[in-house]
Parts: structure tokens; sequence; C-alpha cells
């Protein structure tokens, strides 16, 4: 063997022993950097606060879309989190991140303004997190625990993984597994009894649900319409006619039984009753406290009309004020 050939065979093998080295070595740091967890970076709110980041809770991240929240939708992630297991609350430390697109800082200050219960929300700038995490799309859930990421996913599975791990609660309300038909939950017709009820209208007066649907004659009804005291908003275009038909529907039809239910999810009573006489709404208001009856009726968007006849059943039910 001559000694170019054998030089060249010796250069191989030591590029290949490098090679191998260096592979080795990252495969070390890698290695490190998983069994180390996430390092948080500092997190600004977009209120400018610093988000401090409770080392004896969970994480629970929020990876989400402010312009599909307005739509109000079943499985907004506002709603799917209202509905989480009060022990996975109390122990996680909720963080909801706005990816750096189509949005901007004016929109998130007003979007908080509106959902308070979205803070803290952080602007994930250059995707600067979400490239750290290894997630590249909105819509996802992550659960992390000193800087461990034990669970990511999206609703669905966020559901399932939280069963099995909270056996002993479930999901208040219904459930939002992919295999719910949202349509069936919005506009179902069927019949669906009325547990006994009472409520405190915003005038003072005690109302009783169940009094009022019993002492109806058979060929009357009440009509249930459920409104958002946050109006105008970019989510209730078009609020502002629906109050005024609203309106004039009660003072054309002086025999039909009325309750207006408001939304309490993110104002409180005063508010409401600053909303009332703004728009001169006449019908009886009830405050739905901890919405009771957004709840009971599986409601999740305004305005919405729920008609319930003398044996406390639904007739009707749907978006469109009648």
């Amino acid at each position: 063997m001559n000694k170019p050939f054998l030089i060249i065979i010796l250069l191989a093998l030591l590029g290949y022993v490098t090679a191998f080295s260096w592979a080795q070595t990252e495969k070390d740091v890698d290695t490190h950097t998983s069994s180390a967890g996430l390092t948080w970076p500092e997190l600004t709110g977009i209120d400018g606060k610093p988000v401090d980041i409770d080392k004896d809770k969970l994480q629970h991240l929020i990876i989400f879309d402010i312009w599909y929240e307005y739509s109000g939708s079943i499985d907004s992630h506002i709603n799917f989190v209202s509905r989480l297991p009060d022990s996975f609350k109390q122990q996680s430390q909720q963080i909801w991140l706005q990816p750096e697109f189509n949005v901007t800082k004016a929109q998130l200050d007003e979007f908080v303004s509106h959902y308070p219960m979205t803070k803290p929300l952080v602007l994930d700038r250059q995707y600067t997190l979400m490239r750290q995490l290894g997630v590249w799309q909105q819509g996802l859930h992550l659960v992390i625990d000193n800087g461990q990421v034990l669970f990511k996913g999206e609703q669905a599975q966020l559901e399932t993984w939280l069963q099995q791990r909270y056996p002993e609660q479930k999901l208040v309300g219904i459930a939002l597994s992919s295999n719910v038909n949202k349509t069936d939950v919005m506009t179902s017709n069927e019949p669906k009894q009325l547990n006994e009820l009472d409520f405190t209208l915003l005038t003072g007066q005690t109302f009783n649900l169940t009094e009022q649907w019993q002492t109806l004659s058979k060929d009357k009804t009440i009509k249930l319409v459920f409104i958002d005291s946050l109006c105008p908003m970019p989510q209730f275009p078009d609020c502002e006619n629906q109050l005024d038909k609203l309106n004039q529907m009660v003072a054309t039809q002086p025999t039909q039984a009325w309750l207006a239910v408001v939304n309490s999810y993110y104002v409180d009573e005063k508010h409401a009753k600053a909303f009332a006489e703004k728009y001169q709404l006449t019908l009886p208001l009830a405050f739905d406290y901890q919405n009771q009856l957004f709840k009971h009726f599986d409601v999740f968007a305004t305005p919405y009309q729920i008609e319930l006849d003398s044996q406390g059943k639904i007739v009707s039910r749907g978006d469109r004020l009648h």
C-alpha cells in the first residue's frame, strides 16, 4: 500500500472519529437541555408588568388568537378555560400567549379591557417563546412543571389528560371533545326541564322563573333573551340594532312574557345597570350571577333567544330574535 493512499485512509478515519465525537457532544448537550427543562425567559404582560412565574404552581400556557375569541364560539379558549376543574385552576398559573401576528398592542389592550380573565396576556414577539417550546400553531395548551412540559396539545386532548389527572372532577358544563356537534348544542329544540331558579332583577325585584312559566296559560310562552352588556364591541357588530329590535318587539307584544338575561362573566351589576339605561331596555333584566342560566341552557353566544312553554320546556331556540 503506497503512502498517499494510507494517508487518505487515516485522514478519513480521523474525520469519522471527529464527527462521531461532535455528534456525541451535541447529543449530550440536547440531553442536558431536555433534562434541565424550559428556562423561562423574562415575560412581560401587555400592561408592561413583568410576569412572575409561580414556582409552587403548574404553568398553564394558552396559545390563542384574540380574533377567534371575539366570535364567542363554544370552543373558544375563554369558554373552555372557564370550565376547567377547580382543582387544576387552583394548582396552576394561567398565562395567555398571543403570537405577534395580525395584532397591535392597542388591540390587545382593548381585548384585555373586555376580557380581564385573560391576564396576564403576553405578546410573543418574533415567536420567541413558541420557538423555545417547539410549537408553531395557535390553539394549543401547555402544562409545565418546574420547566418540564407535562402536557402539550389541543383542547380535547387536554380534557382527556385532566380527566386522568383529576378523575374526581369533570369540566363544568358540556364537554368540548372533538365529537361534540356544535350546531346541535347551539340550536337544539329538544325539551329541557327547568329546575327551580330564583333571580333578582336589576330593579331589585325577585324573579322566580319556575313560577313564571307555571302561571302561563297553555297557549302562552316566556321568551328568554340572552344578551351581553359589552355593546358595542368588535364581536357584536350589530348589537345596537339588535337591542333596538328587542325594544320594538317588547313594545308591540304587551301580553308576551319576557326576561332578558345579562351575561356576568366579565362585568358587574353596576355595568349591567348602566347598559340597561343607555339602551332604554324596558323588559325585566336579570343579572346572571355565575352565568347559571347561560350554563343551564348551554348558551355560548349573544344575542340568543330561548322560548319556554307552560310546562317549562323549550319550544324554540336560536340566534334570531322574534
